[in-house]
């Protein structure tokens, strides 16, 4: 903020220019949110002979509207994805569009979904993952999808370089997506587990806290709701257009 400070230095003498925020950085290495007003001391002739400022410590109220920030993300994410209207969209088109809304609120690189099929869990929709570094089907036991699938519960991995479950995952898979920190949850359905969601850094660690994992949870409840509804409303659809296809036939 250095820069800054200098120029609306030099602007004060040109007119007032009210509060400004400022990151005051101290010799010890703290740093404090700083709400600083200025002004020019003149003399009785208008020439300039001082300056007076009001330090105000602004960092509780930074504090607080980074939190609120945070929640209204979570609100805006939880809102958009209860709010999908099911056969508007393709389901894969409707589940990248509620991934994307988790990548952004999270502000995390990349998410899988995968469900349940008879060959294992299937990639149902990614982002950000490529095509060459997924594996088609995962055993629903196995790994970090087993401890999630077993558990019903969500997962937080910080370290995936050091986890004892991940850390050997390129010897399963030469060509394995690589990830740093993950957190995943079940996506359930009438307590029965029909998928996971993950989501994956990989720039750097991240540190998932307990709320990061309910607010996922509750995510991935709706994105479950999302696919068991699209499989009925796909099913409902096939036996109108069964019906009415009989009724046609009759007719004739």
């Amino acid at each position: 903020d250095l820069p800054r400070a200098i120029e609306n230095t030099r602007l004060m003498f040109e007119q007032p220019l009210g509060p400004k925020e400022y990151l005051l950085k101290f010799e010890d290495g703290s740093e404090m949110d700083a709400e600083i007003n200025g002004d020019v001391i003149y003399d009785a002739d208008s020439q300039p002979v001082g300056m007076v400022y009001v330090i105000r410590d602004i960092s509780e109220r930074k504090q607080t509207e980074i939190m609120l920030n945070y929640y209204n993300n979570r609100l805006k994410l939880i809102s958009s994805i209860t709010g999908g209207v099911i056969g508007s969209l393709p389901i894969n088109l409707t589940l990248e569009k509620m991934l994307q809304e988790l990548l952004t609120a999270f502000e995390i690189d990349a998410g899988i979904i995968r469900i349940k099929t008879d060959k294992g869990l299937a990639v149902l929709s990614k982002l950000n993952v490529p095509d060459s570094a997924i594996v088609e089907f995962l055993d629903p036991g196995f790994g970090i999808a087993g401890e999630i699938i077993n558990n019903k519960e969500p997962k937080t991995i910080y370290d995936a370089r050091k986890d004892r479950v991940t850390k050997h995952i390129q010897n399963y898979n030469d060509n394995a997506f690589t990830f740093i920190s993950y957190v995943g949850a079940p996506l359930i359905v009438k307590d029965n587990v029909i998928g996971i969601i993950g989501l994956y850094t990989t720039k750097s660690t991240r540190e998932f806290t307990a709320e990061d994992m309910q607010h996922l949870q509750i995510a991935a409840n709706h994105i479950a709701a999302v696919i068991e509804n699209n499989k009925l409303f796909t099913e409902l659809s096939q036996k109108k257009t069964e019906l009415e296809k009989e009724i046609v036939e009759r007719e004739i």
